[in-house]
């Protein structure tokens, strides 16, 4: 396009149409690391396995493909100790590392576990909170300390520990979620191993805890065990699981693969009403057993099946229940497979813009996505068209926050749905000359170090002519990017993807 011509054609799109042009970015079969989804790896978790215990410190396992997540299980009484003096150090030395390298944690904080007589602080017991000493085979002669879950003592201590949590962490973008985590054994919901409860106070007891979470954590994702509202996949829907949709708290299942097939696993309608909603989907595995030390008739893990429950859970997280590099050498290629489809993977199939822009004019781009993950984000993410330099320098970028990517529907059934996007920006700023209102030529300007600047009719360069690089990024509403893409030609690790080359002209007056 000569320079003449786009002038006179004003920059009318009929003209620009005439030299378009339009890529296909290629796809990447690259694991993605990005908030709000990925692989979790079950740091502390149950007292009898803490997998992290062969972990060195600050080690985020970059070697294993897609882990984003970090989560720590810990009791109560562990954490506090003492009433008010909160062990916070137990997490963040070991979760600095990994905010560090741009992933994310998460928590649990239980109120029982069989490794421990008193989940709950002997000093809320010595405040009077009601409960009893279970003792069994089980969990052997110290026992374990069963509270009346709606004891009021117990709740305002609670409550207070999580004040103080949240004061922390409550929005804080390494946050991916926090469980509810405070009622049954492992803090799963469920009270078979002590003092069974019938489904309707379960059902209560679970909303109470519930609601107590969310009065402190207002911003952060929140999700509960699919135990509360029962083992088995009763009932299509379950009213409990409506008010908790309610209170904007997601599912996790506790644990799939438990039991052999066909009873694998029972809540993947309950999990895609939590997504349908915006809210987490959460998969933990049962703790991975090697094949060949569990005898055949015991077997519950099968080839397949962490691929097939990502998609019927439309999980943004898969655990990783074991030491993690022998759960990758045993399950990699089933690990490569889920990282294709875990959580949301967007893919720009085709992007069509003009090669030759004029400062300040607006321009349309138009682009064709695709999410070929299996959830949709957590998150509002927007697009943000870039012009780097030649040195990898921003030189404008222009954020297109009409489109919401949470809209981008994700791949199920093996159909992709393309969201077709038409952005309108304009790179530079066609900043104004301003008139001197007696009609007089611009005045010059005396600066007090005696040099002279002009002064009306001048005008800012807000961007210089001359070639630069497109790209494309997936962030916040000021230009930030934050995703990774699932294509090619990511700009040294700034996750700006580098599309084609646009030549920017000066048609000013």
């Amino acid at each position: 396009m000569k320079l003449h011509s786009f002038v006179a054609a004003g920059l009318s799109f009929a003209v620009l149409s005439a030299t378009a042009v339009t890529i296909a970015p290629k796809a990447t079969r690259e694991a993605l690391v990005n908030p709000g989804m990925g692989w979790v790896f079950y740091y502390f978790d149950d007292g009898n396995f803490y997998y992290g215990s062969e972990t060195k410190a600050g080690d985020v396992l970059d070697s294993f493909p897609g882990m984003s997540t970090i989560y720590f299980r810990i009791p109560w009484s562990d954490l506090e100790p003492e009433e008010g003096k909160i062990r916070w150090d137990v997490i963040d030395s070991v979760a600095q590392p990994w905010i560090a390298a741009g992933k994310q944690i998460c928590f649990r904080f239980t109120c029982q576990e069989g490794s421990h007589a008193y989940s709950v602080p002997r000093w809320v017991v010595d405040a009077g909170a009601k409960g009893e000493l279970i003792k069994s085979k089980r969990f052997g002669n110290a026992g374990v300390w069963d509270p009346d879950w709606l004891d009021p003592i117990f709740l305002e201590k609670y409550g207070n520990f999580l004040a103080a949590a949240a004061r922390k962490w409550d929005g804080h973008p390494a946050l991916a979620f926090i469980d509810v985590g405070s009622f049954g054994m492992w803090g799963e919901g469920h009270t078979g191993y002590t003092r069974l409860i019938k489904e309707d106070k379960t059902r209560e007891i679970a909303l109470v805890h519930s609601r107590l979470l969310r009065k402190h954590f207002k911003k952060s994702p929140v999700v509960i065990s699919d135990d509360v509202c029962g083992s088995w996949n009763k009932a299509e829907d379950d009213p409990c699981l409506v008010e908790l949709r309610k209170l904007g708290i997601g599912l996790r299942d506790d644990s799939i693969m438990a039991s052999p097939r066909p009873h694998q696993w029972f809540h993947g309608g309950w999990a895609r009403k939590a997504v349908a909603a915006g809210l987490p989907s959460v998969v933990e595995t049962a703790h991975f057993w090697p094949k060949s030390t569990v005898p055949l008739k015991d077997q519950s893990w099968f080839e397949g099946g962490l691929l097939q429950s990502t998609i019927d859970y439309q999980a943004h997280f898969q655990g990783v229940h074991w030491w993690p590099e022998e759960f990758l050498k045993l399950n990699r290629k089933e690990v490569e497979e889920v990282n294709l489809r875990l959580g949301y993977r967007f893919e720009l199939k085709e992007v069509t813009f003009p090669d030759v822009v004029a400062i300040g004019k607006e321009v349309k781009i138009a682009a064709k996505w695709v999410n070929v993950g299996v959830a949709p984000p957590l998150a509002e993410y927007v697009a943000a068209w870039t012009l780097l330099d030649e040195k990898g320098t921003v030189i404008w970028t222009a954020v297109d926050e009409k489109f919401d990517f949470r809209k981008v529907e994700p791949t199920l059934d093996g159909e992709s749905r393309i969201a077709a996007v038409e952005s309108s920006v304009a790179f530079g700023w066609d900043f104004p000359s301003y008139i001197n209102p007696n009609g007089k030529p611009p005045r010059q300007v005396l600066r007090h170090d005696g040099t002279v600047r002009p002064g009306y009719g001048a005008r800012v360069p807000t961007i210089a002519p001359g070639e630069y690089t497109l790209c494309v990024s997936l962030g916040d509403r000021v230009g930030t990017p934050i995703l990774a893409l699932a294509i090619e030609g990511q700009v040294a690790k700034t996750r700006r993807y580098a599309l084609g080359r646009i030549k920017v002209v000066d048609d000013r007056k």
